[in-house]
């Protein structure tokens, strides 16, 4: 066991049973989901990978995307620092798989 998980059991073994018993069901959970999503992973097959593949590259040479800053708008605060970062990669925009309708 890790020494961070060892504070964090240490810290919840304060709390209330109630409240315990949230943390540890919610805990559970997020193990649960991602046993499923690597196994799910691990199934793909790379002829389904480069399907998926495809579809999205389709979508984005057709439009279908949305812009990632149109999805998730940025943080003023911390456009500076994107700018810092990678000044010349600044104006691309990436954009998810989301189909506009």
């Amino acid at each position: 066991m890790t020494e961070l998980l060892e504070r964090a059991i240490t810290a919840v073994k304060k709390l209330p049973p109630d409240t315990q018993d949230a943390i540890t069901a919610y805990l559970l959970n997020e193990i649960d989901d991602e046993q499923a999503w690597s196994a799910s992973f691990a199934a793909t097959t790379d002829t389904q990978w480069d399907y998926l593949a495809d579809k999205v590259r389709k979508s984005i040479t057709t439009g279908r995307t949305l812009s990632l800053d149109d999805v998730f708008p940025p943080n003023p605060a911390l456009v500076w620092l994107k700018r810092l970062e990678a000044p010349h990669n600044y104006a691309n925009q990436s954009h998810v798989g989301y189909e506009c309708l």
